[in-house]
């Protein structure tokens, strides 16, 4: 099978995989073979039989998990356009992931020359505490050639920002100050980036 998941291994071998117990979905296995090799130990906390016939290891097989997916409305400021763009990101949680874990965003579409590396802005205007924190997705790469030039970030700042921002940036909005989920960011929020964008020193 070819679904890989970020995050889950195979206990035996430590190889990436997207199979777990079908029994318990606890234990992670890139095959029955090694299912069957750790069930001296993972069989005393599965609750299946121990230890199980062949038949019953066909009832005790792997399965798949697929990743739930869910969107959430996030600001988009390309270098590409000067004008400040909310649209739906899509975003997948894997099952079994840890609970302190946000769903993933894909963000693929609008970072194409690098994967894109996550900050998260803490504090507001006037160095308040954020309630809800913003998560800032950004390309390293074009930060560090400083080309290009973000013409969003550009505009919103009215060219009056201490140091130019490079590339293409797409802002989520946390759920809260534990940030294990996203809620949608709304036309409010983009002035608390200007004031960011006008600031930072990365």
């Amino acid at each position: 099978m070819s679904l890989l998941f970020e995050g889950h291994s195979c206990v035996v071998c430590s190889r990436p995989t997207a199979l777990s117990c079908g029994q318990c979905n606890r234990a992670w296995y890139c095959s029955t073979d090694h299912l069957r090799q750790d069930w001296p130990v993972h069989g005393e906390t599965c609750g299946a039989p121990t230890p199980p016939s062949d038949e019953e290891f066909r009832v005790i097989t792997l399965h798949a998990v697929r990743p739930e997916f869910s969107s959430v409305m996030g600001i988009v400021l390309m270098h590409t356009d000067p004008h400040v763009d909310i649209v739906p990101v899509q975003c997948r949680a894997d099952p079994g992931a840890h609970e302190a874990l946000a769903p993933k965003p894909l963000l693929r579409r609008w970072f194409t020359d690098s994967p894109p590396e996550p900050m998260i802005l803490n504090l507001g205007l006037g160095g308040q505490v954020l309630r809800a924190p913003m998560q800032i997705w950004y390309c390293p790469l074009s930060l560090q050639r400083g080309a290009p030039v973000n013409l969003a970030t550009e505009h919103i700042t009215a060219g009056k920002a201490e140091k130019a921002w490079c590339g293409p940036v797409v802002v989520l909005k946390f759920n809260g100050h534990r940030c294990r989920r996203y809620m949608d960011a709304t036309v409010q929020d983009v002035n608390l980036l200007t004031a960011y964008f006008l600031e930072y020193a990365l």
